[in-house]
């Protein structure tokens, strides 16, 4: 019973965060407001606390450059866009 409710509260905070996201990222995209990259870093770190992950860092990710990841799950993907703005390319 804990454990339904528990995820129900996360669907909720889910359902509660993300509209209020996209609308701010279309905002800021449509109207040039500025750089819009800091966006969807915020969000995956929210989203990231919201279902659970702890995220830890170990060492100083690049700034500039590529980064090749093979990965195993849809988590990594949300982890590595909470750490730092990345632009994702699925398949070469």
């Amino acid at each position: 019973m804990i454990r339904t409710i528990i995820a129900v509260l996360k669907l909720i905070a889910f359902l509660c965060f993300t509209p209020p996201m996209m609308l701010l990222q279309w905002l800021i995209v449509k109207f040039k407001f500025g750089n819009s990259s800091w966006v969807p870093q915020v969000y995956n770190k929210m989203l990231s606390r919201i279902i659970g992950i702890k995220i830890t860092v170990e060492g100083n990710p690049p700034k500039h450059g590529l980064i090749v990841s093979n990965h195993v799950s849809w988590k990594d993907i949300l982890i590595l866009t909470a750490i730092m703005p990345l632009s994702l390319i699925d398949q070469l």
